[in-house]
C-alpha cells in the first residue's frame, strides 16, 4: 500500500505563512471598535451601540453618548451618517443611538418631547432614562455614571431638552441640535411663540426636575442651530441657552466668537466656568452637522464637526469628573486640557489663525505666515457681506433682528438688519474685521 507523501517545505511555508494571516485578521478585528444591534432595549425597537477599544481618557472609565434622531429619520440613519464612530474612537466613548419606539409621536418617528406634562415614566421618557441605566449598569462597558451624556437633533433636540431637566441625576451634560424649545406643542416649531417666555420656561425645568433639581448644579449643556433653518426655528437656540444659563445660575454672557467654516459661538458661564455653549452656524439649514460623515438629506459635512465639538465641551466642563479639565479660566469654551492659552480667550483650538502677527491663535503650534498682502475694503449692504465669496460675514437671528459679525474678527457690524450698509476690511486674506483698513 502506497504512503501518502509528507507535504514539501514550500506548501508547508504556505500553510504557516496562510494561518499567521488568519490568525493576524482575526487579531485585528478583534481590536477594532465595533457596532452591535440591539432590539427591544429598554422599550426601544432597537439600539445601535458603538463599543471603541482605545483607552477612556478619564478615571479609567469610559463615557457614554446617547443620540436621538430627528423626525422621518432612524437610528440607522444617525449610524451611517451622524459620524460619532471618530470622536468615540478619539475619547474612548460608547455609542448608542436608540430607534423610536414605535412609529413615534405623531407617526413620523418623532421623539415625544411635545407639552408640558413630562413625567420620567410617560411620553418616550422613560425608555430613554431606562436605556441610560441599563447600559450603566453593564461591567462590560465600564461606563462612568458620571460622564453619560445625551444629545439630539431636531425632534431629539426637544426630547434632549426635556431630559435635561428631568434627569439631570443621570446626565451631566445635553446637547440640543437644531431643536424646539422645551415646552412647546407640536405646532410650535417654525416660529417662538410670541409670548414664550425664558423665565417660566426655566421654573418648569426646575419643576420637571423635582427632587433631582440639585444635580442641575452641576449639567452643562450645549445648542446649536443653522442660521437658515426653515423648519424649526433659529430663535430656539437663543432661547435654549438662556433658558438653561437661568437654570444653572450662570449669567456671564461672553462675546461672540467666529468659529471655523462659518458661524459665531457665544459662551455662558458662572463664577466657576463655562456651563452653557450656543452655536449658530452660518448659512446651514436643518441639518444635523457631521464633521466628515454624510452630505445629504438630513446631514451636512462642510460646517462645524458637531460629534466632535460636543464631546470635547462635555469633556472639558464636566462638573462631575473633578480633576480631569473643567477649569476653564479663560472663559472662551475650552478648559486647560485643550487649550494652549487658558488666560487669553481669543486663543483657542476653534480661534480663527490671524498671519504673522506671532501669535498662534488657533493652537496650532505655529504661527501662520502671510503672503504678501494689501488690506481691501468693502462697503455694501450687510446681505452682501454674507452672500459674498469668500464670505465676509455671519448672521446671527434675535431678538427679532438679524446681527452682522465681521467674519475673522467676530466684531458686530454698525448696524444690524440685512440692508444696512457697513465697511468690511479684509486685513489678509479670508479675514474680515469691521471697519475699515488701517
Amino acid at each position: 500500500m502506497k504512503q501518502k507523501s509528507q507535504p514539501s517545505n514550500r506548501k508547508l511555508f504556505r500553510i504557516i505563512y496562510m494561518l499567521t494571516a488568519l490568525n493576524l485578521l482575526i487579531s485585528m478585528q478583534s481590536h477594532a471598535g465595533s457596532w452591535t444591534t440591539e432590539y427591544y432595549l429598554a422599550g426601544m425597537d432597537s439600539v445601535h451601540i458603538y463599543l471603541p477599544t482605545t483607552q477612556p481618557l478619564v478615571n479609567n472609565k469610559r463615557a457614554l453618548m446617547i443620540n436621538l434622531h430627528g423626525c422621518s429619520m432612524s437610528n440607522t440613519d444617525m449610524k451611517n451618517n451622524a459620524d460619532w464612530k471618530p470622536t468615540a474612537d478619539q475619547f474612548g466613548m460608547v455609542v448608542a443611538l436608540p430607534d423610536v419606539p414605535g412609529n413615534g409621536a405623531s407617526n413620523m418617528s418623532c421623539w415625544d418631547y411635545y407639552g408640558e406634562s413630562h413625567t420620567r415614566s410617560n411620553k418616550h421618557n422613560n425608555e430613554i432614562i431606562n436605556l441610560a441605566i441599563d447600559l450603566i449598569s453593564r461591567p462590560a462597558l465600564n461606563i462612568d455614571p458620571n460622564q453619560v451624556y445625551i444629545t439630539g437633533f431636531s425632534s431629539g433636540g426637544g426630547q434632549a431638552n426635556v431630559i435635561a431637566c428631568l434627569a439631570p441625576d443621570i446626565f451631566s451634560g445635553v446637547g440640543s441640535s437644531a431643536g424646539p424649545g422645551l415646552g412647546t406643542s407640536v405646532y410650535q416649531y417654525s416660529s417662538v411663540p410670541w409670548n414664550y417666555s425664558d423665565t417660566s420656561k426655566a421654573a418648569h425645568c426646575n419643576n420637571l426636575a423635582g427632587s433631582n433639581a440639585p444635580h442641575l448644579a452641576t449639567q452643562i449643556y450645549s445648542t446649536i442651530h443653522g442660521s437658515s433653518d426653515s423648519t424649526v426655528a433659529p430663535g430656539f437656540n437663543q432661547h435654549g441657552a438662556e433658558i438653561m444659563s437661568l437654570v444653572y445660575g450662570a449669567p456671564i454672557q461672553g462675546l461672540a466668537t467666529s468659529i471655523a467654516n462659518g458661524g459665531t459661538k457665544v459662551i455662558f458661564s458662572d463664577t466657576t466656568g463655562p456651563r452653557v455653549s450656543r452655536i449658530s452656524v452660518s448659512g446651514m439649514g436643518h441639518d444635523w452637522s457631521t464633521g466628515n460623515g454624510g452630505n445629504f438629506g438630513y446631514f451636512v459635512n462642510t460646517k462645524v464637526d458637531y460629534p466632535n465639538y460636543v464631546t470635547q465641551w462635555f469633556f472639558d466642563n464636566n462638573r462631575r469628573i473633578g480633576g480631569s479639565s473643567g477649569v476653564d479660566s479663560d472663559g472662551d469654551g475650552f478648559s486647560s486640557g485643550s487649550d494652549c492659552n487658558d488666560q487669553d480667550a481669543n486663543i483657542n483650538p476653534d480661534a480663527i489663525e490671524i498671519c504673522d502677527d506671532g501669535i498662534d491663535q488657533n493652537c496650532s503650534g505655529s504661527d501662520l505666515a502671510c503672503s504678501a498682502w494689501t488690506c481691501k475694503e468693502y462697503t455694501t449692504t450687510n446681505t452682501y457681506h454674507y452672500n459674498s465669496t469668500p464670505q465676509r460675514a455671519t448672521v446671527w437671528y434675535f431678538n427679532w433682528v438679524y446681527h452682522y459679525y465681521a467674519k475673522g474678527s467676530g466684531e458686530e457690524l454698525a448696524f444690524a438688519g440685512p440692508f444696512s450698509y457697513t465697511t468690511v476690511s479684509e486685513t489678509s486674506e479670508g479675514y474680515f474685521e469691521a471697519g475699515s483698513c488701517p
